[in-house]
């Protein structure tokens, strides 16, 4: 029996009318779907930091039913007596403590939202850039309040800017015991600096230093306006979130003026 030679079709191909066809159609889903998707990374982001928040406040209680009531005083190095200013400034031995006692991770002391703050030169401030036992500090991307020697101080007192006449020292909770005017433990970074910077929430001269958590922008280059809102973790151990609108200068220290 003879077999019937066959021959082979060719396949149409796209014509340039209905490639440009698929781009478009393409472009408007981007288009439509964009917004989206980069609203369902800043909640993703969000969730996150507030998940970090609420843990570092859990292990700073968790320290304090282990040390009599206290809070750790992270102002203070724990192995010299030395102190730090700043409420984002802390020592390379409570970090240690830290993540070696508690779990706390490398990410956990900063925010998704600020991804450039979390670099491992402010990680290990002041180290070679290979030993890092050689790091003089922490500069962590978040506010720590409980400091006794840093925060309910005189100084800090009579510095509060928008304070009310009836409120009193103790001002942040360094002990689950005494009273404080404020209740919260952390909170998200927001800081300028130099204090004359007007709201140039970017070191001048250094990209790499946004002062700010929850600045959000198209991609990775942050809007230079106010941030959208702020995490706050607080002594009875929940965590709230406080809009954009009402973060107000609370403290100028040194040369840097802080935000909650």
């Amino acid at each position: 029996m003879k077999r019937k030679s066959s021959t082979l079709r060719p396949r149409p191909a796209f014509t340039i009318i209905e490639f440009m066809a698929v781009i478009a159609i393409i472009s408007v889903l981007l288009a439509i779907l964009g917004p989206t998707l980069r609203r369902i990374r800043t909640i993703t982001k969000e969730t996150i930091c507030a998940a970090d928040t609420r843990t570092l406040v859990q292990a700073t209680l968790l320290y304090a039913t282990q040390y009599k009531g206290y809070m750790p005083d992270m102002s203070e190095n724990p192995e010299t007596g030395t102190l730090v200013g700043t409420p984002y400034w802390t020592w390379p031995p409570w970090r240690r403590f830290f993540e070696s006692k508690y779990g706390i991770s490398h990410r956990q002391w900063y925010s998704l939202s600020n991804p450039r703050w979390g670099l491992d030169r402010f990680y290990y401030w002041g180290w070679d850039g290979v030993d890092p036992d050689t790091a003089t500090n922490m500069v962590m991307g978040r506010f720590y309040f409980g400091s006794e020697r840093r925060m309910n101080t005189d100084a800090v007192y009579n510095a509060m800017i928008g304070l009310p006449a009836g409120a009193t020292r103790p001002l942040f909770p360094s002990s689950v015991s005494k009273k404080s005017y404020y209740k919260m433990l952390w909170t998200d970074l927001n800081r300028q600096w130099p204090a004359t910077a007007d709201t140039w929430w970017i070191t001048p001269g250094d990209p790499d230093r946004w002062g700010a958590n929850h600045l959000y922008g198209s991609g990775e280059t942050p809007l230079d306006n106010w941030p959208q809102g702020s995490h706050v973790g607080y002594i009875d151990g929940s965590v709230g979130w406080t809009k954009g609108s009402d973060i107000l200068h609370r403290i100028t220290i040194g040369s840097a003026e802080m935000y909650w």
